[in-house]
């Protein structure tokens, strides 16, 4: 589902072995058990989970990929992880693009493993994203070696909020109230955390992705960014598409009002040159008239329509 859980597990039994060690490691001390024995024997596991069993496989089938690794699925793990997790992770490097149809790396795929990062934090900094100074002499080694550009975006922020939206499109979620969020894709409600900047700023954006989903007592998004609803589309076409409709009742009735008035200004255009056009024919009509009257004929007066026989033809 894309969403981390904080959840409270009891502690395995190997983990609780170790107490007494570590109470008395630099002087005497006194490890206090807070649970009974039947507790110890019957409910807690002998050993803790594996990482690799509870964790987002990610970077490392990105990794196994990268080592021509691939039918991941009878892989020898020495801890196999589920397969649903194994295919989550394949999935979502198909959406970010760095796997191929066939499940093999992409060119993109290829310079996303190159950083020892989450993958979709991978693509955004290969879309243009600077990341901090403490880290900024790294990326430049790295950048270096694949031969890639280092651009500033200026001020222009939405190059940054772009780049971010083509990482995280798959955690977009839309506002549904006061704080609150759906994501867009599955209808999951999340809530922008109380320390994100995007809390308290005054106005809440239509449209977020997220990094992640934490369970606490509800669930929070971190690492948030506004983003435009057409960048969904244009980035994930796989999971969006731009609609057009009204917003509102006001917007369409204010565009019904105006598509009225220009009909009724060109109904009264069109009037106008149907009246010039008679007016111009009328004229055309009386000029034509006018001029078939002058025409002379022989033996007519000037001035009567008498005609005169003459005297003598010649003959």
């Amino acid at each position: 589902m894309g969403m981390d859980a904080l959840q409270v597990f009891p502690a395995s039994r190997a983990a609780a072995d170790q107490r007494p060690g570590r109470a008395g490691r630099t002087g005497p001390g006194t490890c206090y058990r807070l649970y009974t024995e039947s507790a110890y024997l019957n409910e807690m596991p002998p050993a803790p989970v594996p990482e690799i069993q509870r964790t987002n496989l990610g970077y490392v089938v990105l990794l196994l990929k990268s080592l021509k690794i691939d039918n991941l699925l009878d892989y020898d793990f020495m801890d196999p992880p589920p397969q649903e997790n194994i295919l989550n992770s394949m999935y979502q490097l198909w959406v970010l693009g760095a796997l191929n149809n066939v499940g093999g790396l992409t060119d993109m795929g290829w310079k996303m493993v190159e950083f020892p990062l989450d993958p979709p934090l991978a693509k955004m900094l290969l879309m243009g994203l600077r990341k901090a100074r403490e880290v900024r002499s790294q990326l430049l080694d790295i950048l270096k070696t694949l031969t890639i550009q280092l651009t500033s975006c200026g001020y222009d922020w939405d190059v940054v909020r772009k780049a971010v939206c083509s990482a995280y499109f798959h955690n977009a979620a839309r506002l549904k109230g006061v704080g609150e969020y759906v994501n867009s894709r599955n209808g999951m409600p999340c809530h922008l955390h109380p320390s994100g900047a995007l809390y308290g700023l005054g106005y809440t954006p239509e449209y977020v992705v997220y990094r992640e989903l934490i369970l606490t007592t509800k669930e929070s998004m971190q690492c948030v960014t506004a983003v435009e609803p057409q960048w969904l589309a244009e980035l994930g076409p796989m999971f969006f598409s731009v609609k057009e409709s009204d917003t509102t009742l006001l917007e369409h009735k204010k565009k019904q009002e105006e598509k009225t008035a220009m009909e009724e200004e060109m109904e009264n255009l069109r009037k106008m040159q149907a009246e010039a056009e008679r007016k111009s024919m009328e004229k055309e009509r009386q000029k034509r008239a006018k001029q078939q009257q002058q025409v002379s004929m022989p033996g007519l007066r000037q001035g009567s329509s008498t005609y005169l026989r003459p005297k003598n033809f010649g003959l």
